[in-house]
């Protein structure tokens, strides 16, 4: 169910995230981008919004390696 956007096209596609109550888990490849995304998302009214970091973060931590 993961969405790829873009961080210079979320608050254009803020929809696409469901509703304001959801979990938001966010990644990148570096951590940077998902930082600025975790910003806007709670900027937007999401209060649970999650910065996982990179995305080899992100595979260890589902079991992947």
């Amino acid at each position: 169910g993961a969405v790829n956007i873009p961080v210079e096209q979320i608050s254009a596609n803020i929809e696409k995230l469901g509703t304001p109550e959801r979990y938001i888990i966010l990644y990148c490849h570096s951590g940077m981008r998902s930082g600025s995304a975790a910003r806007i998302v709670r900027g937007a009214g999401y209060k649970k919004v999650v910065n996982a970091g990179t995305l080899g973060r992100m595979k260890r931590a589902a079991g992947g390696s």
